[in-house]
This record gives structure tokens, C-alpha cells and sequence, in this order.
């Protein structure tokens, strides 16, 4: 293709991506064959993964992927709704993204996540189909990378298959090799309060930035580390926590509070200077704006699979740099995701990492579900220039995993 056909051929791509027709030559002819939901066994706790093909009469494929949260029966549900909307789209030309989600939000179910999980499965399945109709991948869709190779940080997942009794010792190493690897940064979770409690006591403190001292420590002042609380503190407790951590230079501190909680953000950014993140459980723009409005949040964890996709985060981190927040993009089921998590961390300003989840040994499936597998080179995902999201299904292994 020269650079003629090439500029012609994004500018109908992108065009069909965002709302007006594909060329007739492109389009003609092509129907939806099939819409596979494909539910897999997965990996680091989260039993079920659901992805989704789409197949095409001419031979392309498009695979998408929804954010199964953790529990069976909320996977299985998510697997029920990608089947649905596939049922409305067989038989018929592929839908442009924005016709897509107008159809799935006329619905008004925008706070529901399951219903959003099945929502982004499917749209990111079109903009993997379409980048692979006219071969280009998906960040060119979306206006060209900044970027090709993503920043990581390393999370709690590297701790998976060392079991909770594993000593400090053992999982300090594991940080250190991390940081040996390329990583920058490294996000775990030791400050949790036991079982119900919603504050740390005097001595489970204590007991919590020992470790978090060992592990300053080890790492040395230049590594950056992040406290990831998973909504478990009360407002009081968080403060407490924060007080405590501010010595140890915590790069953020990752919902201190649940989710539902914007003016509890806003309080404690009024007392710690650890900047604040959240992000991963929002289901539209009017949550995110809720939390932008605030003006606590310092980086936003958004999810491609919970908020309706590629598009609707690209839209997210738009709002985000208006404020002078910075993206940090959730990573946590499987690989399909992590891709097109990817492709967004290639095209937007305000990156600062996409997290990364499959570091333990136990990890083999979400690095081999993918042909080619993800590569990635001193803490970095490497994109390369291949059509739409880049990669295949491994078939024998989604053989091998497939329960539904």
C-alpha cells in the first residue's frame, strides 16, 4: 500500500470506527457469521474469563473481552449478556462502534457492570474486526501512537502462587526481581484491615509498616512503590493509614475508600499529600466526572472492560487531562484486555502506566492464550504494527479451558 491508499484507507477507517460507513468496497458483502461468547478458566483468583468472536463470512475475526470481576455466577451472567447482543447481530453487516453503544446505552443501564462488562466484550471485538477488515491496528484507528512500547507497573499478582502464608522475605525478592526485570513500580496491598474491621489498631499498624519498611528498604529510595487498600478503609481509618505511610514516599494510594465515596476522597486529599487514584469499578462519564469534580484524584485506574470499551476510555482519559489527572489503566483478568488496555496507552497524552497483572508462574495461561503472546521487554509491552488488536486465539489452549 502506498502512502496515498494508506491515508485514504485511515481516514474511511477511522471514519467507520467512529460513526459514518466503512467504503462500500470494504464493507461489501460482509455479514456477521457468528458471535461466540467463549468463557475460559482463568487465573490469580478470578475464576472466569469471557471473551468474545466475532466471525465474519469472509474469514476475518474479532475478539473482545469483558471484565468478569471475580465470582462464578457474575461471569456466567456477563456470559449470558454478550450472548444476547450477539444474537442481535448475526446475520448482519458489523455495526460502527458508535452505533453500537448508542444501541447497548439506549437501554439506560450504564451503572450496571456486568451489563457494561457485555457491552465492552462486544466493542472491542468490532475494533479488533475492523482494524483487521482494512489492516491496521487499532491505535492507528484511533490517530496514531504517541507510543508503541507501554510503561508497566507490577501489582500483587507476582505474589499469586506463593500462597498468603508466603514470608515478607520470599515476596521481597520476588519485588526485587521485578525491578531487575525493568519495572519501575511495584503495587501490593499491606495495609488491610483484618477480616470486617475498617481501621488498623495501634499494633496491626505497627505490624503493617514493618513490612512496608523492609520493603522501602530493599528497594531503595528511586523505586517507586503504591498502596493498593481495595476500598477497605472507613474514612478515619484511611487517614491513619495515609499518616502512617507518608514517610515510606508512596507514589499513590489506590481506593483508600469504596468507590461510592467521592466526598470521602476529597476529605482525606484535604490531609495527605499521597496522591489518591481510583477507577477500575466505574461503569460511565457522570461517575468519573463525579470524581474529577472533587479534585483528589491524581491518577484514574480506568478499565477497558467495565466501562464500555476502547472508545468510552479513550473519552475518560480526555476528561481526565482536562483536570491534570493522569491515566494509569487496570489490569487484572485476561490478556484480550490487557491489549486493548494497550492500544489506549499508545494514543493518549496523559498515560503515566498500564498495570500488569501476569507475573507469577502460575500465569502460563494469560501469557499463552495469545499467538503471537505479549511481548514485553524491560517493564514494557511492545505493540507491533499488526492489524487490529494484534494476535489470534490460541486455539488448543482455548480448547483446553473453555467452559461455556
Amino acid at each position: 500500500m502506498d502512502r496515498r491508499d494508506f491515508i485514504k484507507t485511515l481516514g474511511l477507517t477511522a471514519l467507520g470506527g467512529l460513526g459514518v460507513p466503512l467504503s462500500a468496497e470494504t464493507m461489501r458483502g460482509v455479514r456477521l457469521r457468528e458471535v461466540d461468547p467463549i468463557l475460559l478458566r482463568g487465573t490469580r483468583g478470578c475464576s472466569l474469563w469471557n471473551l468474545v468472536r466475532l466471525r465474519t463470512n469472509v474469514g476475518l475475526e474479532g475478539v473482545g473481552e469483558g471484565f468478569s470481576w471475580c465470582g462464578r455466577a457474575r461471569a456466567r451472567r456477563i456470559h449470558g449478556l454478550i450472548r444476547r447482543f450477539g444474537e442481535k447481530l448475526v446475520g448482519k453487516p458489523p455495526p460502527s462502534i458508535i452505533e453500537f453503544l448508542e444501541g447497548a446505552r439506549s437501554e439506560g443501564k450504564s451503572l450496571d457492570q456486568e451489563w457494561n462488562a457485555a457491552v465492552s466484550a462486544i466493542e472491542i471485538a468490532l475494533w479488533d474486526l475492523l482494524g483487521k477488515m482494512v489492516k491496521l491496528p487499532v491505535y492507528a484507528l484511533l490517530g496514531g501512537p504517541l507510543r508503541t512500547k507501554i510503561p508497566l507497573y507490577a501489582d500483587h499478582a507476582a505474589f499469586y502462587d506463593g500462597g498468603a502464608g508466603e514470608d515478607t522475605a520470599s515476596r521481597i525478592r520476588r519485588i526485587l526481581e521485578l525491578k531487575d526485570a525493568g519495572f519501575t513500580m511495584f503495587k501490593w496491598n499491606p495495609m488491610n484491615p483484618p477480616g470486617s474491621a475498617r481501621e488498623l489498631n495501634e499494633q496491626q499498624t505497627a505490624e503493617r509498616l514493618a513490612i512496608l519498611r523492609d520493603v522501602r528498604e530493599a528497594v531503595g529510595p528511586d523505586f517507586r512503590l503504591a498502596i493498593d487498600a481495595g476500598g477497605t478503609f472507613n474514612l478515619e481509618g484511611a487517614k491513619k493509614a495515609a499518616a502512617a505511610m507518608a514517610p515510606f514516599d508512596i507514589f499513590w494510594f489506590e481506593e483508600p475508600l469504596h468507590f461510592s465515596q467521592p466526598e470521602g476522597f476529597r476529605a482525606l486529599a484535604q490531609e495527605t499529600q499521597i496522591p489518591l487514584g481510583t477507577g477500575e469499578h466505574f461503569t460511565n462519564r457522570d461517575q468519573v466526572q463525579t470524581y474529577l469534580d472533587t479534585g483528589a484524584i491524581h491518577y484514574f485506574q480506568t478499565e477497558v472492560g467495565t466501562n464500555g470499551g476502547i472508545l468510552e476510555t479513550i473519552k475518560v482519559a480526555a476528561m481526565a487531562e482536562t483536570h491534570g489527572v493522569q491515566i494509569a489503566t487496570h489490569d487484572w483478568v485476561g490478556p484480550v484486555l490487557r491489549m486493548a488496555g494497550s492500544h489506549i496507552c499508545a494514543v493518549i497524552p496523559n498515560l503515566i502506566y498500564q498495570e500488569y497483572a501476569a507475573l507469577a508462574p502460575t500465569d502460563v495461561a494469560a501469557l499463552e492464550l495469545l499467538d503471537p503472546p505479549t511481548r514485553v521487554e524491560k517493564g514494557h509491552i511492545v505493540l507491533s504494527d499488526a492489524p487490529g488488536l494484534g494476535f489470534e486465539l490460541n486455539e488448543k489452549l482455548v480448547a483446553a479451558r473453555r467452559v461455556g
